[in-house]
């Protein structure tokens, strides 16, 4: 468990690996940049 702002959030939200549906959510979250989610190179040219 990991704390943070006085919130116990479990090890798996930083240990398991996130993949969108990019054909469902056509990059809603996804920004170049610090925000949003983080892209790789060939997901940039994707979207």
């Amino acid at each position: 468990m990991i704390a943070i702002d006085n919130k116990l959030i479990s090890d798996e939200v930083v240990e398991e690996q996130f993949v969108c549906d990019l054909a469902k959510c056509k990059g809603g979250c996804c920004e170049d940049g610090d925000a949003g989610a983080p892209l790789e190179d060939w997901e940039k040219k994707k979207l």
